[in-house]
């Protein structure tokens, strides 16, 4: 089985979605109804050894790199405006728990580890 880690970008480089799939090419062609997916210019693909590492190479990576579309694990996309900026939620009450909810979510995958 293959575990493929992939990362999104448009034509300017920035990071649009990071996802794992057994076939990033073939997920790709699922995205296409996405609102993002028309601004998808390039595709970087990571290859990793087994399942938990590719689990906890993607919570990291989004935690990390906050790609703009991704929900899950990403406070950034909580309150995204719709220019596509987005802005920090150091003092929201509700990125407040979703961060800790990430946390938790976090300390489970390395835990499975």
């Amino acid at each position: 089985m293959s575990f493929q880690l992939y990362r999104h970008y448009d034509a300017g480089g920035r990071l649009l979605y990071i996802g794992k799939s057994a076939n990033a090419l073939k997920r790709l062609v699922q995205h296409s109804g996405a609102e993002w997916a028309s601004l998808i210019a390039n595709v970087k693909i990571e290859r990793m050894a087994t399942a938990a590492e590719l689990a906890q190479a993607e919570v990291a990576a989004i935690l990390n790199e906050r790609p703009l579309y991704n929900k899950q694990f990403n406070t950034a996309s909580i309150a995204r405006r719709k220019d596509g900026v987005a802005p920090s939620h150091a003092d929201c009450e509700q990125c407040r728990r979703r961060r800790e909810q990430t946390r938790n979510r976090v300390r489970k995958v390395r835990a499975k580890k």
